[in-house]
């Protein structure tokens, strides 16, 4: 989690929306989101945008319980 430039690492399943196959990789996170309440290891539930650029980046987050 690095809140300086809002970037996430998460290993999710698979988004068929996007074909995408479960993997590990880093999200661009939108600005307005406090990353200081995530913790590594945390089960998150987020919604993720194709923004103009082609770029994703994660417009909400959810942390489940444990």
């Amino acid at each position: 989690i690095d809140e300086v430039q809002h970037i996430i690492k998460l290993n999710h399943e698979a988004i068929a929306a996007l074909d995408m196959p479960k993997m590990i990789m880093d999200f661009k996170v939108e600005g307005k989101i406090a990353l200081k309440d995530i913790k590594t290891g945390d089960r998150i539930k987020f919604t993720l945008e194709k923004m103009k650029d082609n770029q994703l980046m994660i417009t909400d987050i959810q942390r489940l319980a444990p």
